[in-house]
């Protein structure tokens, strides 16, 4: 089976980011390619052969380094933050899209999310899940 891979759209770049004196904020959406494709212990780049998230798209946005300094994910379907029990998750060390299922806490009184395991089919929650993102990024110098 092959890797699965992210995919960035941003919306539109003219309007809607916002810019501090040292910040540059993007907003949008991220798809995961759908099952057979299979998640790596790790997480998901923007290429089968790893390498992260490709941020960067065209000339957009206009920043110092192509990887944000902060990402937060999040699901904007209507049933609420996580889908199907998953949640999802920014490794800032390795710029990878990490996917976190719902496991029982036997000490607990909730579920925890835990990664998921190598090489397992992307749930159809995840691939048809609306994964809305903010992005913060450090602004060029112009």
């Amino acid at each position: 089976m092959a890797q699965a891979v992210v995919t960035v759209t941003y919306d539109d770049v003219f309007s809607e980011q916002d810019s501090a004196q040292h910040s540059q904020w993007m907003y949008g959406t991220l798809t995961v390619s759908a099952s057979p494709a299979t998640y790596p212990t790790g997480g998901l780049s923007g290429l089968t052969s790893g390498g992260g998230i490709i941020w960067q798209i065209g000339d957009f946005p206009k920043v110092r380094v192509a990887t944000p300094k902060d990402v937060y994910f999040y699901s904007a379907k209507l049933t609420g933050t996580t889908i199907g029990g998953y949640t999802y998750f920014w490794n800032q060390a390795n710029n990878t899209f990490q996917i976190g299922a719902a496991v029982t806490v036997v000490s607990g009184t909730g579920a925890s999310q835990t990664e998921l395991t190598n090489g397992t089919a992307i749930p159809a929650n995840v691939s048809n899940d609306t994964i809305r993102f903010e992005a913060r990024f450090l602004k060029a110098v112009v």
